[in-house]
C-alpha cells in the first residue's frame, strides 16, 4: 500500500528500524507471473542500492477439489494421515528445520488462525514422515508448511498431504484454496499445476547486507 511518504523514505524507515533492534532489514516485493525484478522500478532501484534478492515465491489459488485429486492412484498406499486441530509437538519436531530454530515464535504464529487443521503423514510402523498445515478463513483454505522428512520423499507423500488438505477443505464447505511455494521447488510447483492451481502473483524478499 502506499506509505504516504516517498519510496526513499519509506525505505529509509524500515532500514532504521530494523538496525536499531540489530536485525537485517527485509522489504518484500510482489510482482506480476511472468515479469522480471530488473522490470520493476521499486525492485532495480534497491537492486542498484545494493539490496541482495532472495528465493522467489509463488502465490498460487485455484479450488480445494483439485488439492483433494492431487494423489495419483496407488501412491502412498502404505501412508495415514491424522488430523487435529492443535499443534502438538511432534508436528512441529517434523516440519521444517526453520520452525525449530526459534520454537516459541514459530508455535505463536502457528497456533494464531482461528480454525485450522494439523496434518501428519505416518507409516504403517507409526514414524512420522511428514506435515502439512490447513487454515481455513471466509471461505478460503490455506495450505502452508508442507514438508517431507528427507529421507522419506518422492514417494507421494507430499501430494498425499495435499490430497488430505483438500478433503479437509470440503468437508468444511470450503472451495477456493490457495498455498505459497518457493519457486525454484518444480517438483511442488509440478503437483500444484497438476492440481489445477495457477500463479496468481509472486513475490521476493530483498535483503540488506
Amino acid at each position: 500500500g502506499d506509505p504516504g511518504t516517498t519510496d526513499e523514505s519509506a525505505v529509509a524507515t524500515v532500514v532504521r528500524w530494523y538496525r536499531d533492534r540489530g536485525l537485517t532489514p527485509l522489504l518484500q516485493v510482489p510482482l506480476p507471473p511472468r515479469a522480471e525484478w530488473s522490470e520493476d522500478p521499486f525492485a532495480a532501484g534497491l537492486l542498484g542500492q545494493g539490496w541482495r534478492l532472495l528465493t522467489p515465491t509463488l502465490v498460487m489459488t485455484g479450488r480445494a477439489e483439485g488439492l483433494r485429486d492431487a494423489l495419483p492412484t496407488g501412491a502412498a498406499s502404505d501412508v495415514t494421515i491424522e488430523e487435529s486441530p492443535a499443534l502438538a509437538d511432534e508436528w512441529l519436531e517434523v516440519a521444517n528445520p526453520r520452525a525449530l530454530a526459534r520454537p516459541e515464535a514459530a508455535r505463536a504464529v502457528l497456533s494464531a488462525p482461528r480454525e485450522q487443521v494439523f496434518l501428519l503423514a505416518r507409516d504403517e510402523g507409526g514414524e512420522a514422515l511428514g506435515v502439512a498445515r490447513v487454515a481455513l478463513d471466509d471461505g478460503w483454505a490455506g495450505l502452508f508448511g508442507v514438508h517431507v522428512a528427507p529421507d522419506h520423499r518422492r514417494r507421494g507423500i507430499g501430494a498425499a498431504l495435499t490430497a488430505a488438505a483438500g478433503r479437509v477443505a470440503i468437508d468444511r464447505g470450503v472451495v477456493l484454496a490457495y498455498l505459497q511455494v518457493e519457486e525454484p521447488n518444480t517438483g511442488a510447483v509440478t503437483l500444484y499445476e497438476r492440481a489445477g492451481l495457477t500463479t496468481h502473483h509472486r513475490y521476493a524478499y530483498l535483503r540488506l547486507d
